[in-house]
């Protein structure tokens, strides 16, 4: 007898092909959305390649007018107190300044003084 006669030999061929055409079928498919999910992902990459140069110089250009932005605002709006100790510090080193080189002893009074004591005497 040959085997190709014997029933239970062609239900096994009949399932071998049955099962390779299925495999067959589902290679395709997961190729068939592999290559799709591929292109989109190429087509992402390949518009971060593009975008990437341009989003770096506006993020640099964005940090640079938010630092330059803040500077004004500082010295626009700098509180008086913080220029008047910049003010008394720049008298105390003239002060010192001219005291080395030997200007004269004799204290020197500011015009706020002169104020302060007259309306005192008021």
């Amino acid at each position: 007898m040959s085997d190709t006669n014997n029933p239970e030999n062609q239900n096994e061929n009949k399932q071998s092909v049955v099962s390779n055409k299925a495999s067959n079928v589902a290679k395709k498919k997961v190729q068939e959305r592999l290559s799709k999910s591929l292109k989109k992902n190429v087509a992402k990459q390949s518009l971060m390649k593009v975008l990437m140069p341009i989003l770096i110089y506006a993020i640099v250009f964005i940090m640079i007018l938010i630092i330059i932005i803040g500077i004004i605002l500082f010295l626009i709006t700098m509180p008086g107190m913080v220029m008047d100790q910049l003010k008394a510090f720049a008298r105390q080193v003239g002060d010192a300044v001219s005291s080395w080189f030997g200007s004269d002893s004799t204290t020197q009074v500011n015009d706020e003084d002169v104020y302060e004591t007259l309306d005192y005497l008021e």
